[in-house]
């Protein structure tokens, strides 16, 4: 039998892999993929005295340096601006802690968050905080594979009975849905919910930028599908979709190994607003 893989959606599997390992990159380190991405999203917001950079929100962070080749592009278009810019978020408490203590010895533009994506009440809290410092919400969203470890998760089950003892362990939409259900609970798949509580979080025109190795990681969001589930293909529109090649197949005679893809998507925050909040 082939190995079990390993529970890249389990926070322990982090926990324990963050113990000894400081620095990996998923699908490569970015700056092939997202750095362009980006950099081209900020040159379209040319900085003037009154526009403040786009706060962006770069979720599952983990051990990647992508964060610093951000911030290097983030000075560079913007020159000076004062304090976080970028917003490093993790659900495994080892990585956030080290992260910090780097971070705070370098400068106030990038600060890192302990948050669960799926649990709301993590995602209000950053919402509020955020609201409440900057006075604005996240313009970008950038995700390097993290999308793909929240795919490996079971279906996320909400049940009238656990939800009405911690009603914010659900986004308030989940709460209408189950409450106009003749169903004692719903489910909803992870991804779907992590698009849920970035709509919630992020501006409308706003970007998220997601590298993955999955071909149809956003499929929810595709033309036909905006009525299904929680209707989040009303909220993030699919602008494009780029594919880089990572892997040749082999030449070696008798053998063949097929290509490998990685997928960058790009998604647009729409203006619709989110029916309950």
């Amino acid at each position: 039998m082939p190995p079990k893989p390993p529970d890249y959606e389990s926070k322990d599997y982090w926990e324990n892999r963050f113990k000894s390992e400081t620095h990996f990159e998923w699908l490569g380190d970015g700056g092939d993929t997202i750095i362009p991405e980006l950099v081209g999203y900020l040159l379209c917001r040319p900085p003037t005295r009154n526009t403040l950079p786009p706060l962006c929100l770069h979720i599952g962070a983990g051990a990647s340096t992508l964060s610093n080749d951000m911030l290097r592009q983030y000075r560079t278009v913007y020159k000076t601006f004062r304090g976080p810019v970028i917003y490093n978020t993790d659900f495994a408490e080892e990585v956030v802690k080290r992260g910090n203590e780097v971070e705070q010895a370098k400068g106030p533009e990038v600060v890192w968050e302990h948050i669960d994506l799926l649990r709301w009440k993590d995602m209000l809290a950053l919402k509020k905080r955020v609201l409440e410092t900057k006075n604005s919400k996240f313009e970008l969203v950038v995700d390097k594979s993290t999308a793909d470890a929240i795919a490996c998760s079971a279906e996320m089950e909400y049940t009238k009975e656990t939800l009405s003892s911690s009603p914010e362990d659900a986004h308030p939409l989940i709460h209408h849905e189950l409450s106009q259900s003749d169903l004692d609970n719903v489910s909803y798949h992870p991804v779907e919910i992590l698009a849920l509580h970035l709509a919630s979080l992020v501006a409308p025109g706003g970007v998220w930028i997601a590298l993955s190795y999955s071909a149809n990681r956003f499929e929810f969001l595709e033309e036909g599908h905006e009525e299904e589930g929680l209707m989040t293909g009303l909220l993030w529109m699919v602008s494009r979709v780029a594919t880089f090649a990572t892997r040749p197949g082999s030449a070696e005679p008798g053998k063949h190994v097929p290509d490998v893809y990685h997928y960058l998507y790009v998604l647009q925050r729409t203006n619709e607003a989110i029916a309950v909040e």
